[in-house]
């Protein structure tokens, strides 16, 4: 599993490409692909298993965004009816 340090140098890595390319990319993206590429490059699964394991990490990333944002709104909610 790929330590804080090395995701941290893995994203800022990509911030060139991401400013050459014009990516729209939250820091968070790119934390998110870092990780994703060091934890393959250190698997010897097959290269399908690797994408299917980066297509659930997306995805629960996805998931944990969503959740975040509804408790979000759940909270301004609550606060706009006091």
């Amino acid at each position: 599993m790929p330590s804080e340090d090395q995701v941290a140098r893995g994203a800022s890595a990509l911030v060139p490409f991401v400013h050459e390319w014009c990516l729209s990319l939250n820091p968070e993206n790119l934390d998110l692909m870092a990780y994703a590429v060091l934890l393959a490059v250190q698997s010897e699964r097959p290269l399908e298993e690797i994408q299917a394991e980066v297509g659930a990490l997306i995805a629960d990333d996805a998931r944990a965004h969503a959740e975040m944002l509804e408790a979000m709104q759940r909270t301004g909610d609550d606060q706009a009816s006091e």
